[in-house]
């Protein structure tokens, strides 16, 4: 693919009297060819369309995974919420309990000692 119009930049030079004919296609050649090898380094839109597809593919990945692991959280804090009611029962009973041993010993010393 050229990317001058080589004919036309060689009439130009030669024309007007700035190379002779030889020389003016060698250097229509050579500049071509430099462009060539500049835009062959370039981005196409096509490149850009597969990075933005690989990237979106992805996105859609991470955000996969974080819907996982906020479930997992979900999960882990309704699992804390469980054990926290269940401890607080247990100290809750453990505190009558001992209220009740305590009233027991209370009402017993207080019978020995009358």
């Amino acid at each position: 693919m050229a990317i001058i119009d080589k004919l036309k930049f060689r009439n130009i030079l030669v024309n007007g009297d700035i190379a002779e004919e030889a020389p003016a296609e060698e250097f229509v050649a050579a500049l071509d060819e430099t462009f060539e090898e500049q835009l062959s380094g370039l981005v196409t839109k096509e490149d850009l369309a597969l990075q933005t597809s690989d990237l979106n593919a992805r996105f859609a990945e991470v955000d996969a995974r974080f819907a996982k692991v906020d479930t997992q959280f979900a999960e882990v804090k309704a699992q804390m919420a469980a054990l926290e009611t269940r401890m607080t029962r247990s100290i809750m009973w453990t505190a009558f309990g001992l209220l009740a041993a305590l009233t027991a010993i209370m009402t017993l010393l207080q019978v020995l000692l009358d």
